[in-house]
């Protein structure tokens, strides 16, 4: 008889789609891959909630409206922050992936996603602690550029920074002056002050230099992503994924 205590513990895979037949497609996948084990979690409601922290699987994969799975994400990071959640796009709209992430979600995976992208989004989440399809990485990128140092893409939205206050945040942390950027921008001085005010409560700094610091860390940030999941590797896909092994 063979003895497997050497081997590694399986990764724990909780579960949760509105339907039954959903479920089961994807505890399927789930459980057909090594190392993983997959838990059924229901449908998304309280109970779903209760059964995850109850358990407290590695891993979540959501596969539910927008709307469901926010609720779902809100509460269950409330109760246990510690389990990574990575939810199944019902579209690739960027505005998804954003309201998504700001209730604690952190892997993301396009509509289109095979099995063994899902299988590598589970294990890339427990490694890095982000999840993301290559092909929602650049439009991810735009819309966060645009609104934290006013690189503009249209209809990006993050942070809850208006159009306005974005211009002013790329024109702070490129060095103008109130009074620079009230000419910049068309705008009087007072207007400039209280866009800046406003700044410093939603990003978190009391000091005028505490918005180009937000800028700069955000930025590096966004390096790091788009060297981790850029367009690089959207061209070395079938690669990685076979590395893997045939899941």
């Amino acid at each position: 008889m063979l003895h497997r205590t050497g081997r590694e513990k399986p990764i724990r895979v909780g579960v949760t789609a509105r339907t039954a037949l959903d479920r089961a497609a994807l505890m399927g996948i789930v459980s057909g891959a090594e190392g993983l084990v997959a838990t059924d979690l229901g449908d998304g409601g309280t109970l779903s909630q209760d059964r995850a922290a109850q358990l407290t699987p590695q891993v979540i994969v959501v596969d539910l409206d927008r709307r469901a799975a926010s609720s779902f994400a809100a509460a269950l990071r409330a109760r246990e922050p510690g389990i990574q959640i990575l939810a199944l796009l019902r579209t690739g709209a960027v505005e998804d992936v954003l309201a998504l992430a700001r209730v604690g979600i952190v892997g993301f995976l396009s509509p289109d996603t095979g099995t063994r992208d899902l299988l590598r989004g589970i294990r890339r989440l427990l490694v890095t602690g982000c999840a993301v399809s290559s092909e929602l990485v650049v439009p991810l990128l735009g819309a966060v550029r645009a609104q934290v140092t006013g690189w503009h893409t249209p209809g990006s939205v993050i942070l809850h920074l208006t159009s306005r206050e974005a211009q002013v945040v790329g024109c702070v942390a490129h060095g103008l002056t109130d009074k620079e950027i009230a000419r910049a921008l068309h705008i009087g001085r007072g207007t400039v002050k209280t866009h800046i005010h406003r700044l410093l409560r939603k990003l978190g700094g009391s000091r005028r230099s505490d918005v180009v610091e937000r800028v700069r860390e955000m930025d590096h940030k966004l390096s790091l992503l788009a060297a981790a999941y850029g367009p690089a590797e959207a061209s070395t896909q079938g690669r990685a994924a076979s590395e893997l092994g045939a899941e």
